[in-house]
């Protein structure tokens, strides 16, 4: 199988980066939009050699891979769900916009069916794994209310008793 996909990949990555860091710089994402330039351009170039490395050993996995190793610490710098994916559809768009414009027609159906399948294989994953974070961390969040319920049960304290509701000590004088 030719893989012109991944020929056009390395002819136009710079092209491909650029515009990936336009869009999401443009999108309603307040993490991309406050992301420092060269930060978000570091991280479009490593998802697009990702994705041309799937690309070139037809093995959707390694762009799977690649989102696994990242996903940690994007949910921890506080990006959604529909934030990450952003990165992967801009990509999407780049990668379609490229094959129309420079694949012969009969051929375009075969490249646009793989850049697909990689890229929606890996948007399933990312999203089985946002949520697995979710439930997890829904569940250690019960856990610890459950721990500090615990911990503060029996230790109401007394009611405090004024002195004028007191009754007078009859031994007291």
């Amino acid at each position: 199988m030719s893989n012109r996909l991944h020929e056009l990949l390395d002819e136009h990555a710079n092209r491909i980066v650029n515009g990936m860091v336009a869009t999401l710089q443009r999108t309603s994402s307040r993490h991309y939009r406050q992301l420092e330039a060269g930060v978000l351009r570091d991280r479009v170039v490593s998802l697009v050699a990702a994705f041309a490395d799937a690309i070139s050993a037809d093995n959707p996995g390694l762009l799977v891979a690649h989102v696994r190793t990242i996903v940690d610490s994007r949910i921890s710098e506080g990006f959604g769900l529909d934030e990450i994916q952003l990165a992967l559809t801009a990509l999407e768009e780049r990668i379609w916009g490229l094959v129309t414009a420079e694949v012969p027609l009969a051929r375009q159906v075969d490249q646009l069916r793989r850049a697909s399948i990689t890229i929606g294989m890996t948007k399933d994953q990312l999203a089985q794994m946002y949520l697995r974070q979710t439930v997890d961390a829904e569940a250690r969040v019960a856990r610890l209310e459950h721990k500090l319920e615990q911990l503060f049960q029996g230790t109401e304290p007394a009611p405090l008793r004024r002195e004028e509701d007191e009754e007078p000590d009859p031994e007291a004088g």
